[in-house]
């Protein structure tokens, strides 16, 4: 196992945000304006709070404006990791540097892959921890947007969950994105043009105040619309993730840039903001339909990430 003696540091890059892997190690870069000190965490694969490093990151030669930003090199190519900030404690702030935080733009957290299997044990904490994978880039070759005009549009907006969780669905991968692509065509059957998702972001389903009035048991929440990572598709509706303690998104064979294929271009989002939805088009070109994400409908804010 890697210990801290096995990783050196390099100033990295303040751009992009999050943790982007490359032939000179892995760059971390966190937006935090008002944070005053900034540490690194890398810890296993399988998360924990027993980390393999701390690595504190120094205000000047870490810092770009509001980017506090570290090169890493001699990590693993899967491995889990957080920030712990600390900054003025005031009316308007938050900071813990005690608390374990998740990176705002991670696009994979750790411990999703089943249904309701992690509920958190502490309301002030997470057990989930953000995670990188380090994969073969995926090719989407010459795959391109529908551009159906929007006064031809069709809209059936659905919950990826619910819409084919029913054995009446008569799909093989009910509750996921694939059990989706699978009722395509008959969307297309019923003329839809455009579909809308309701949210497919990382989300705490377990985190519902509510009980079953009858049995007394907890309820999940089955919307999403409290998520923790705007940049993470929800590991627990794609079947394609392994049902370990990580749970590492595989989202390529999901979104396989081919007829009746869900196809994600670059996508604006603002994660502070509440994010409703992923748009999905169908069109026909040549005989072929073809579906592809188009937007994520928000409140836009001045400085949109786009991925």
């Amino acid at each position: 196992m890697p210990t801290l003696s096995t990783f050196t540091t390099g100033r990295g890059r303040p751009l992009p945000l999050g943790v982007t892997p490359g032939p000179d190690g892995h760059n971390f870069a966190l937006l935090c304006r008002h944070g005053t000190r900034v540490t690194l965490v890398i810890l296993p694969e399988a998360g924990g709070s027993e980390p393999l490093a701390e690595i504190p990151l120094h205000p000047k030669q870490n810092r770009t404006g509001d980017h506090w930003h570290i090169r890493v090199v001699g990590l693993p190519s899967t491995f889990c990791f957080g920030w712990r900030v600390d900054g003025p404690h005031a009316a308007h702030t938050r900071f813990d540097s005690s608390r374990l935080l998740l990176d705002p733009a991670s696009i994979m957290l750790s411990n999703g892959a089943l249904w309701a299997g992690t509920c958190e044990v502490d309301p002030q904490r997470t057990a989930r921890r953000s995670l990188s994978h380090r994969a073969p880039r995926f090719s989407w070759d010459d795959d391109a947007p529908p551009l159906c005009p929007h006064d031809s549009l069709i809209i059936y907006e659905l919950h990826v969950r619910g819409f084919t969780c029913h054995p009446s669905s008569k799909v093989e991968h009910p509750s996921t994105f694939r059990g989706l692509i699978e009722k395509i065509p008959h969307l297309q059957w019923l003329g839809v043009t455009a579909v809308e998702l309701m949210p497919v972001f990382e989300f705490d389903e377990c985190n519902c105040p509510f009980t079953n009035p009858d049995t007394g048991e907890k309820l999940v929440d089955f919307w999403g619309y409290n998520p923790v990572a705007f940049a993470a598709v929800k590991a627990a509706k794609d079947n394609s993730v392994p049902a370990t303690p990580t749970g590492v998104v595989e989202p390529a064979p999901v979104v396989q840039p081919q007829p009746g294929a869900i196809t994600p271009p670059g996508t604006e989002l603002a994660p502070p903001i509440v994010a409703r939805y992923v748009r999905v088009e169908v069109e026909a070109a040549g005989g072929d339909r073809r579906t592809g994400i188009r937007e994520l409908e928000v409140i836009r804010a001045p400085d949109a990430t786009a991925w």
